[in-house]
């Protein structure tokens, strides 16, 4: 390794208790400009890795081990010399958008408080990943899921660090936009600055071309070349997770489906601001028991909008939503909502910080019951593979994996008739992602649980969709 190399140790990540959560791991970036690259189960620690590099751990963790940077040799433990290399020689892109942004302050005034930034390279960060000047005027609340994703980016684009931590930087963008981050962590990596990312972009792990690093159950069970791995993976679990990428689902088998009652539908429907023109105008479809509607488009076209109308959460600028026949007014929705869910792509917006999962589940017992709460709960998180220790966590201590499934399960239990799925798969594994659709396949088989996907996968919206709404501006 060179003078101007990076190499992380991690002995072992321990909870309270002496637990040992995560480790080890070994990371190491010889030449500036190297991309490593962590790829691996929901839940197996991979965003604890990154937070342990930043000093970030949850204060019921501590970690052992070192990084070294530039020459300076840090432990793992030393949490305040790890936060004083922000911005300097370090650079964090964040999993999630809304959490990381302030809400009170306007976009261009947050890029501008990060070290080295300057109006001129927040102008050309905000271009190169088609964000237009307007942004930057723009609160967090007033950008879609895609836009604040991209917003996360600029700021890793305008800092001045040699190690850019990035945290499922394609999560929740089209292709397109899919593309453009990649081109922006390519362009870094010409800069000279390396990259750490974590992903459950199997296409972005192997375009990066870095060394990848399969992680399972908080170990790293394989790592090499890239190119190497994703060719001839040696460990069982490798191979089972890049078999389970999208692009290696089997086409669907025709589905012949018998007339069936319609639980939903919009006649006409348009939306828009006051401020700007019309997301969308004058749409009109149906949804049926057990059918699957994809709803596609770029990154804020209005997809995530075009949902919430749909469930009544926003009021339509012209048209009618029908529930099952019925318009759509307050009195109905307040009737009909345990049947109407929604499952957001930020599952931060329905678990309280200051909760314990278990507390959130724990209020539905007023609507199930207490002995049919804990049954249902405990068959659920079996199926959808969680650990029982996650009901006495936040949900800052959790993944958003974990979190993700978590949220599936809780509108699970309220037997819905509809859910409107907004990225259901962003922030889960391929192996659990196909877990996932293969739970929702069987709900609409099974139970005729109608479901709304919104989504940015061509392969899985022609994998599992019978209809799909195309939006455009």
């Amino acid at each position: 390794m060179t003078d101007q190399g990076i190499e992380f140790q991690l002995d072992q990540i321990l909870d309270t208790e002496g637990i040992r959560i995560v480790g080890p791991v070994s990371l190491y970036w010889d030449t500036p400009g190297d991309a490593c690259v962590l790829i691996g189960e929901t839940g197996s620690g991979k965003s604890l890795v990154a937070q342990s590099i930043l000093g970030l751990l949850p204060p019921d963790f501590h970690a052992d081990g070192f990084l070294r940077i530039e020459g300076k040799r840090i432990a793992l433990g030393d949490v305040t010399a790890l936060r004083a290399q922000w911005s300097t020689t370090m650079a964090l892109v964040p999993q999630e958008p809304f959490r990381s942004l302030d809400p009170t302050m306007r976009i261009r005034r947050q890029l501008r408080q990060v070290k080295g930034s300057d109006d001129r390279r927040i102008d050309a960060a905000l271009s190169e990943l088609d964000l237009s000047a307007s942004v930057g005027k723009a609160y967090p609340f007033q950008l879609s899921g895609g836009m604040a994703q991209r917003t996360l980016f600029a700021t890793a684009l305008v800092s001045g660090a040699s190690l850019i931590i990035a945290d499922e930087p394609t999560k929740g963008l089209d292709e397109d936009r899919a593309a453009q981050s990649l081109t922006a962590l390519n362009r870094l990596r010409a800069e000279g600055r390396s990259l750490l990312v974590i992903t459950h972009d199997l296409d972005l792990a192997r375009q990066l071309d870095g060394r990848t690093v399969v992680m399972k159950a908080g170990e790293a069970v394989e790592a090499g070349p890239a190119h190497e791995l994703f060719t001839s993976p040696r460990n069982d679990y490798s191979r089972a997770l890049l078999q389970s990428d999208p692009a290696n689902w089997s086409a669907p088998a025709p589905r012949i489906r018998p007339p069936s009652r319609t639980v939903a539908e919009l006649r006409d429907v348009s939306f828009g601001y006051r401020a700007g023109g019309p997301l969308f105008e004058n749409l009109s479809f149906t949804i049926d028991a057990g059918e699957v509607v994809a709803v596609t488009g770029q990154s804020g076209i209005g997809k995530t909008t075009l949902g919430d109308v749909l469930l009544g959460l926003r009021r339509p600028t012209s048209g009618t939503v029908l529930w099952e026949g019925t318009a759509a007014t307050k009195a109905t929705v307040h009737r009909l909502r345990r049947k109407y869910q929604k499952l957001h792509q930020d599952p931060g917006a329905v678990f309280a910080r200051h909760r314990t999962i278990g507390q959130h589940f724990a209020d539905l017992a007023d609507i199930l019951g207490g002995e049919s709460l804990s049954l249902r709960l405990e068959q659920l998180r079996e199926r959808m593979k969680l650990s029982a220790r996650l009901m006495e966590r936040s949900i800052d201590e959790i993944s958003g994996g974990e979190a993700q499934r978590l949220a599936l399960m809780r509108i699970l239990m309220l037997d819905p008739m509809l859910i409107v799925a907004d990225e259901p798969s962003s922030r889960v594994d391929p192996i659990v992602q196909r877990d996932v659709f293969e739970l929702l396949d069987a709900l609409r088989d099974q139970q005729e649980v109608a479901i709304v996907l919104i989504s940015h996968r061509t392969k899985i919206v022609s994998s599992f969709a019978d209809k799909v709404v195309r939006l455009s501006s």
